[in-house]
């Protein structure tokens, strides 16, 4: 589907990952050093898990490692940098550990949204998603 892509499509393993990416800017809004590598650890075929690995290696122009586990959700991601770790592990369905270097690790909501959640923040987009696309270009070039 990739290959087809034409400004104004969607993915709803996209829109699934919006609270990670969320997580995840926030975590290094949070953060002074640079991120020089990261890993990404989910079930195997994840479709979110590849859109999110494509999404941090395009905004952070660093290679980011794949790693399986057990469950088929994205599980954990590290992103490794000159101030420390930054991590997001899954608890449990509902929530994840959230932790960045000088700061103490808590406990935060990332619990999976309905289908009609999902579709409903598809279509408060009207204009094509320049990241998705860029996302996609990423994965394509890779």
């Amino acid at each position: 589907m990739a290959r087809a892509y034409e400004p104004g499509d969607t993915d709803l393993s996209w829109t699934r990952l919006t609270p990670w990416r969320a997580l995840l800017a926030a975590a290094l809004d949070q953060t002074p050093g640079t991120v020089t590598s990261g890993t990404v650890i989910a079930g195997s075929g994840n479709p979110a898990a590849t859109l999110l690995i494509a999404w941090l290696e395009s905004r952070l122009k660093i290679k980011i490692t794949s790693k399986r586990s057990d469950t088929d959700q994205i599980a954990s991601v590290v992103l490794s940098t000159t101030a420390g770790d930054v991590l997001i592990e899954r608890i449990d369905s509902v929530s994840c550990h959230f932790s960045v270097p000088g700061s103490s690790p808590r406990e935060v909501p990332l619990g999976a949204r309905s289908l009609a959640e999902l579709l409903a923040e598809d279509l408060r987009r009207l204009d094509a998603d320049d990241i998705y696309a860029a996302t996609i270009k990423h994965m394509l070039e890779a």
